[in-house]
């Protein structure tokens, strides 16, 4: 019996190191990119945050798109302040408008903002960290003061300052976001560069004369690349909403044009708020479920890029 017993310990042992063989020699073959997928596809809060963002953005894009020129700004007097019914899903506003087509107006332009900020504030943090990491001295004393004195300022106070210097509008936004967001990224670039520029790769290609270009571009930002994708998604967040902030205190996105920031300021009057709730209501709930949604995605991105973590 104790035989038998023990035959069947040393089985049971033998097929667990056949298991753990099997999932090693799975975990090398599988790529790094694939290896991440398949963390992310675990992560089933950034798997429903990317499918809901996914579905908001195409909903609002092609339904903006099939609007009449005039939508954004078109009212009727007899359904002023009307709360939500079958005609209107999300009321109307104090001029007679109805919501749901601004909301839907306003996040084609939020959102707009929230991608083309983050894509210029990813890119000048990731040039500046680039530079900065890859040269060191005095350049990167030089640059990293620079950055220090920027997040010094708080980002708020100095998106209205740079708003308000070169004037409302879409673009002007989208600028000035950029502008005031990209000391973070370049910490993070900075901080890989300086790891990375000591690795063997970067020595061989060196030593056959591969120029300081091609060492930052071909060798050294493609290993990078991990964090930069963290760090745009995450920053698609902060643009929304300081896009909204900005546009809240009137410094932004100025009506008849339509974005959540001014029309959450439209609809915040104290007498607005008791007599038509939906008019921040609706543009306010779609910022936040935005927000909380690219920022899931951006966790399950860290989460799937981290080389450390478990498969």
């Amino acid at each position: 019996m104790d035989s038998s017993r023990t035959e069947g310990q040393q089985s049971a042992s033998a097929l667990q190191t056949r298991l753990l063989q099997q999932e090693t020699l799975a975990r090398e073959t599988l790529s790094p990119w694939k290896m991440a997928r398949r963390r992310f596809l675990r992560h089933r809060l950034a798997l429903v945050s990317l499918a809901f963002f996914v579905v908001l953005v195409l909903t609002i894009y092609i339904w903006s798109a099939l609007m009449p020129p005039t939508a954004a700004t078109a009212t009727d007097i007899n359904y002023i302040q009307q709360p939500p019914s079958l005609k209107h899903p999300f009321g109307t506003d104090n001029a007679g408008s109805d919501v749901l087509v601004r909301v839907v107006l306003g996040g084609r332009v939020s959102i707009t903002v929230g991608l083309l900020a983050a894509a210029i504030s990813v890119t000048i943090g990731t040039l500046v960290g680039s530079v900065s990491g890859f040269y060191g001295g005095i350049l990167d004393n030089i640059l990293m003061r620079i950055v220090d004195m920027m997040l010094s300022i708080p980002l708020l106070f100095l998106v209205i300052i740079l708003a308000a210097l070169l004037g409302a509008g879409i673009r002007t936004v989208i600028i000035v976001i950029g502008i005031a967001t990209w000391m973070d990224v370049s910490r993070i670039i900075r901080a890989n560069f300086l790891s990375l520029k000591q690795k063997e790769f970067v020595e061989a290609a060196r030593s056959i004369g591969a120029r300081d270009v091609s060492l930052i571009f071909r060798h050294i930002l493609p290993n990078t690349i991990a964090p930069i994708i963290v760090a745009a998604t995450l920053n698609v967040a902060n643009a929304i909403l300081l896009e909204a902030y900005v546009s809240f205190l009137g410094y932004g996105i100025q009506p008849p044009q339509p974005s959540w920031g001014n029309m959450v300021s439209s609809g915040s009057f104290l007498l607005t708020i008791s007599q038509a709730p939906w008019m921040m209501l609706f543009p306010g709930l779609m910022i936040t479920l935005t927000v909380l949604a690219v920022n899931f995605i951006g966790d399950g991105l860290r989460d799937a890029l981290d080389p450390h973590a478990v498969i």
